[in-house]
């Protein structure tokens, strides 16, 4: 082999190792990006776990306010709307109170589910 060759040589394995050594970059510079692309969904997920953790006691919290005002409510216009009933003569009222009687009755009778 002569001098010229030994250059070509030379020239072609650093011309191979300048593109593997690209390569390895490239690899790298893929490999970082998942890495930071994993970590910042690791602390999306965890940031939405926390507020999602943090608004479930409020809504838990604000659940049991708002069952208790909300069947007070109903239970309140259920005994108006019963009451009016009742007041619009003697009749009204008799007949109400056989048949309230009457669906008392029946469910006392009825298996209560347990609490």
């Amino acid at each position: 082999m002569t001098v010229t060759s030994n250059i070509g040589l030379g020239s072609a394995y650093s011309a191979l190792l300048g593109t593997v050594v690209n390569t390895a970059n490239s690899v790298s510079s893929v490999i970082n990006a998942t890495t930071s692309s994993v970590t910042m969904l690791e602390a999306f997920i965890t940031k939405a776990a926390n507020e999602q953790a943090q608004a479930h006691k409020v809504a838990a919290a604000d659940y049991t306010e708002t069952l208790e005002i909300d069947a007070a409510q109903r239970s309140v216009e259920r005994q108006i709307k019963a009451l009016e009933f009742c007041a619009k003569s003697e009749v009204h009222l008799e007949l109400f109170e056989k048949a309230r009687a009457k669906y008392a009755n029946l469910l006392s009778k009825s298996p209560q589910p347990s609490a």
